[in-house]
């Protein structure tokens, strides 16, 4: 029997609904105004003799575009394929050929006679007459989605979701995280993502929240940010750990009233440590719940969540509607540390596009997504996060580092606002420990600095995971929801020498 198409129903539900969805300091509009608007646009879409199935690539910043042309797609059953503003010119036209797009609607690109090219000022919210020729009737399983995700690799990799990923994705969010009519939902998720997609276009469908707009065009500081969450009351803010680290930097010159409308915040993309997000809450009274999610799990699938938490240092939180297990058998060592590779089964993706090799590596013929995330399991059920299977690395004397253990407490000392911790390779071929950060403060005794580090690694953990050297850097490139580039620190301070080890 085929799966019933919930996510399409929940669309067509707010046709008539009065409550309000998207608004700002300057706008508002409710659900069924959004509808409307998505319903113009698919009537403009269907001029173009487009059939079911057909792709659409979308490269904006708008997000009220953004959000009418997703809900037009599901009404015309034609695949959604929203990509990050910041691809060169050369993956965008790269993802136009592959998926055979038949519509592209941002910037100017090189014109191609197979495709429709929309300027943004060209949609047309303008009331269409008459019904829709093209009636829709997608499995709920098949896909709808396209997400491209770089990953670790650099090539931007096309995910496939289905209208019961996304689904089943908010679905977790709404009965975990408890989200209801009276929410004033701030979500910071590039819209390009599926946490961008599930938390401002899904959710909210079934909780009848409303979001705020945001002008994505424009990065926003965190000052702006605080601003936004106390003028327009927001009462859930999701977003990355690079705000909370940001703002835990200043708290003593933030008043907490800036936050007295929020009743919790989600943090994702990167992991959070227990106590900056300990730090935050004490000061601020507002709780943080860190949750974990890939593309490829169609987001949210392991967090801590308002009636379960832990205080376990490492821990990421609870499995949230998915089986989970810990791979061991990838590297000897980690049959002695009970630590491996994290794999999930649950509500994970149709596969990659056009990647069937690709996709049959990652996910085993029972269902098992290989994440390549290092983790263990606690007492309490909750998972441990240590980072990228390929971050990790053996010292000198061959035992295991997990970078992430060794950031944890470099980032307890309080002058230090941001850290990076690798290997590398001294010119008589042994494999040392070193670390890049950034300072809050202007201190030049890089020496002391070293030497405290080191004394708190001993302490903590081990005098064999020690650092031999430290680089002083102004940033750390990073790239979505605040994640390091390790690799690309390596080049700039090792390979090219750019800066001056202590």
């Amino acid at each position: 029997m085929a799966k019933a198409n919930y996510l399409l129903n929940l669309i067509q539900r707010t046709k008539y609904s009065p409550q309000k969805a998207l608004f700002s300091s300057d706008i508002s509009f409710t659900f069924a105004e959004i509808y409307q608007m998505a319903y113009a646009l698919a009537c403009q879409l269907e001029q173009y003799e487009l059939k079911r199935g057909d792709k659409v690539v979308i490269q904006s910043n708008n997000q009220l575009i953004l959000i009418t042309l997703f809900y037009a797609t599901q009404l015309l059953d034609l695949v959604y394929i929203p990509i990050d503003v910041h691809y060169p010119k050369d993956i965008v036209m790269d993802i136009l050929d592959r998926t055979h797009a038949k519509i592209y609607i941002g910037s100017s690109l090189d014109q191609k006679k197979t495709i429709v090219h929309l300027s943004e000022s060209e949609i047309n919210y303008k009331r269409q007459e008459g019904i829709l020729s093209i009636s829709a009737e997608r499995k709920a399983d098949e896909m709808s989605v396209i997400l491209y995700t770089s990953g670790s690799t650099g090539k931007p990799k096309g995910v496939m979701l289905s209208n019961n990923n996304l689904f089943k994705s908010a679905k977790i969010v709404f009965e975990n995280y408890q989200w209801t009519t009276k929410d004033k939902i701030l979500n910071l998720a590039p819209i390009h993502t599926v946490s961008g997609i599930r938390n401002s276009f899904i959710v909210p469908l079934l909780s009848e929240s409303s979001f705020i707009y945001l002008d994505y065009s424009k990065q926003a500081s965190f000052l702006e940010i605080i601003d936004i969450i106390y003028r327009l009351k927001a009462t859930i803010l999701l977003t990355s750990p690079v705000l909370i680290k940001q703002i835990n930097l200043f708290k003593h010159k933030i008043s907490s009233d800036k936050f007295q409308s929020l009743r919790y915040i989600m943090s994702t993309g990167n992991w959070l440590s227990v106590e900056m997000a300990k730090t935050f809450s004490k000061h601020f009274s507002v709780p943080i719940y860190n949750y974990y999610g890939l593309t490829e799990t169609t987001g949210i699938c392991i967090g801590q969540t308002p009636k379960h938490s832990t205080d376990i240092p490492q821990s990421i939180g609870f499995p949230l509607s998915c089986e989970i297990k810990i791979d061991t058998s990838v590297d000897d060592h980690f049959d002695r540390s009970q630590i491996g590779v994290l794999k999930i089964r649950g509500n994970n993706m149709l596969g990659y596009y056009k990647e069937q090799e690709l996709t049959q590596k990652v996910i085993d013929k029972e269902g098992w997504f290989k994440t390549m995330d290092l983790a263990g399991l606690n007492p309490d059920g909750s998972v441990n996060l240590y980072g990228r299977y390929d971050d990790a690395f053996n010292n000198e004397y061959t035992e295991l580092v997990f970078p992430q253990e060794i950031e944890t407490i470099i980032l307890e000392f309080s002058y230090i606002s941001q850290c990076c911790v690798f290997d590398y390779t001294t010119l008589n071929g042994i494999i040392k420990i070193g670390a890049a950060i950034t300072l809050k403060e202007n201190l030049f005794d890089t020496h002391h600095i070293l030497k405290s580090i080191n004394q708190k690694i001993r302490d903590k953990l081990s005098p064999t995971k020690t650092l031999s050297r430290i680089w002083i850097v102004s940033s750390l490139p990073v790239g979505n929801y605040g994640k390091i580039n390790r690799k690309k620190l390596k080049q700039e301070l090792i390979d090219n020498g750019q800066s001056t080890p202590y």
